[in-house]
């Protein structure tokens, strides 16, 4: 073990005085260089190289992985069968439920010569889910997040700050510095717990090109600075990712640290990838996943998002449902590539459930579109099918006898009147254990969610 770390050690010493790229390895290189060329596609030629590696993928499910023969067999289906899109979206949607039932079914035979690398997903709704990706597709996965930071301005070796949960342990580092990368790494725990002052002159100092981060930790230093009147630390890239970005957070996240705002969309299972502009909207990486919505709402294009992993030939995912809601965008005009959705909810968060099923609050939007800039923070709490319990922690301005009845008007006007609405005020809305924002808490939704999907 010792002889282990030393030579780990010597290795990451000589790494630092060559290429990163280098450092990630030959499949990380000659997928990057594929993926600088890729983007100047046409939308037809990003269309046929995704379909040609589903196809690619089906014929290897259907030969080496034994849920996917046993299930081919029963639909009658032949992969060679499918030959557009269209024809794929018929193929049966993977559940969460069935992968963890199932998961051994799901490797591939020769499922050890893709060097798999174990991972689980973090519990959200229910128990973890284990599962493995491929050495591959982990290289792929990491050229397409080192793409999307390159194209927003932030290139190997420019200094950045990672800020994740690394360590509960109180005695844990607070920050610490990755050489390799020039990194600076940030523990959430201690962004939650105090050391903001620390925290926040360690990032002035390091003087980063980019933030990477959740966007509720970066947004408590935001509120601790305001609150003592710290200045802005002007940082060129803050990307987001794992969280859904609310319009408040984004507000005072910008006063705090002005720079240019992107978000990155995908999940633990990486069954997708997809980078947007932090307002819910995102583009498929299409040369590493397929994204579609399926059991629709009356709206047509509001679902379930259903995506798979082009390149996970130890564990395929064939048409998985991650468990997030989305409204599907299209192209957002001939010119792009790429399609769109935009995030509306996941796994049973930030939605409510009403008699005739899920159904998006759209109360912060609704107050902004009628000026209503009363409120530093709100929190809808379902209580039952017909009615909520509406928390708020009112600004300066807010004048209970006058704004009161307005408040309440717009609330159940933007709940499209479905619910009876308890207003409470209260002086803060109180984060997760891991430093999140909930608007939205619906133990209702949850669990239609997961009878749905299940």
């Amino acid at each position: 073990m010792i002889l282990a770390q030393l030579k780990r050690k010597i290795r990451d010493r000589i790494y630092c005085y060559l290429p990163l790229p280098d450092y990630y390895g030959g499949d990380f290189k000659r997928i990057y260089s594929f993926l600088q060329q890729s983007c100047h596609w046409s939308r037809e030629q990003i269309q046929a190289y995704k379909l040609e590696q589903i196809r690619a993928l089906l014929s290897f499910a259907q030969e080496n992985v034994p849920y996917y023969r046993d299930l081919f067999k029963t639909i009658g289906l032949d992969s060679r069968d499918i030959k557009s899109l269209e024809d794929f979206s018929q193929i049966p949607i993977l559940s969460r439920k069935t992968l963890q039932d199932n998961l051994e079914q799901l490797k591939a035979s020769n499922f050890k010569s893709y060097m798999p690398l174990r991972t689980q997903t973090s519990g959200t709704t229910s128990q973890m889910t284990l599962l493995y990706r491929s050495q591959y597709h982990e290289a792929f996965r990491k050229a397409v997040v080192w793409r999307f930071h390159s194209q927003h301005g932030h290139n190997f070796r420019d200094r950045w700050v990672n800020i994740a949960c690394r360590s509960f342990d109180p005695k844990s580092p607070v920050c610490e510095y990755n050489r390799l990368e020039n990194c600076l790494l940030i523990n959430t725990y201690h962004i939650i717990r105090g050391c903001r002052d620390e925290i926040l002159e360690a990032i002035r100092d390091f003087q980063p090109t980019m933030i990477w981060t959740h966007p509720s930790p970066l947004g408590i230093l935001a509120d601790y600075a305001i609150s003592k009147g710290i200045q802005p630390i002007r940082v060129p890239v803050i990307a987001t990712f794992a969280e859904k970005m609310y319009p408040h957070i984004r507000k005072v996240l910008r006063e705090v640290f002005p720079g240019k705002y992107i978000d990155y969309f995908a999940n633990r299972e990486n069954s997708f990838a997809s980078w947007g502009n932090s307002d819910d909207r995102f583009y498929e990486v299409s040369e590493y996943c397929h994204m579609e919505v399926a059991h629709r709402w009356s709206d047509g294009v509001t679902g379930d998002l259903i995506t798979t992993s082009l390149h996970n030939y130890a564990v395929p995912l064939i048409r998985y449902d991650p468990g997030d809601i989305v409204k599907w965008c299209g192209y957002q005009n001939d010119n792009t590539p790429y399609p769109m959705v935009e995030l509306l909810g996941g796994r049973g968060k930030d939605v409510l459930v009403t008699h005739d099923g899920l159904t998006v609050p759209y109360f912060l939007a609704y107050i902004d579109a009628k000026n209503f800039n009363k409120l530093r923070k709100y929190q809808i709490e379902q209580v039952a099918f017909d009615e909520i319990i509406l928390r708020v922690v009112p600004k300066d301005n807010y004048i209970r006898q006058q704004d009161e009845p307005l408040l309440l008007r717009y609330a159940s006007e933007s709940l499209a009147n479905k619910f009876r609405i308890r207003l409470e005020y209260v002086d803060d809305i109180p984060l997760t254990d891991g430093g999140k924002y909930r608007p939205v808490i619906s133990q209702l939704a949850v669990e239609y969610f997961d009878r749905k999907h299940n």
